[in-house]
């Protein structure tokens, strides 16, 4: 049975975190996101994943904007993450990782759907670089 939710323990707060994740983490864009990504020792956090969305106030002035466009990434990684999960639990991995958004434009859904699929495809494949790498 899929899960299809987005649980406060799977959001990334904390300020230790977050800042962790910007000034170490691995990175890469798929349009119209920046990606940044970490794998997080499995004895500080419980497995899985954690993510940050982030919609620079600089780029989208109204807050209407903002948080219509975080809600949409938001239900994409809700309604798609499951095999995501799958393969973060099977290899026993947690990673935290954050979106930013950078387009202008507020993009339909469809579009934030397709890239937010690819964004998690990209994640599984460097963490399976980065794992075979340190084993």
């Amino acid at each position: 049975m899929a899960r299809y939710s987005f649980k406060k323990t799977e959001r990334l707060t904390g300020k230790k975190n977050i800042e962790q994740l910007f000034l170490t983490g691995n990175h890469f864009k798929i349009k119209p996101f920046k990606i940044l990504w970490q794998i997080v020792d499995k004895e500080n956090v419980s497995s899985g994943s954690r993510l940050l969305i982030s919609v620079p106030k600089k780029v989208h002035k109204l807050s209407v904007d903002r948080n219509l466009i975080k809600r949409r990434i938001r239900e994409s990684y809700r309604i798609n993450k499951e095999p995501f999960i799958n393969f973060l639990s099977e290899n026993n991995i947690t990673v935290h990782w954050g979106v930013i958004y950078l387009s202008a434009e507020i993009l339909p859904y469809k579009l934030i759907e397709t890239q937010m699929i690819l964004t998690l495809q990209q994640i599984i494949k460097a963490t399976e670089t980065n794992n075979s790498e340190s084993n």
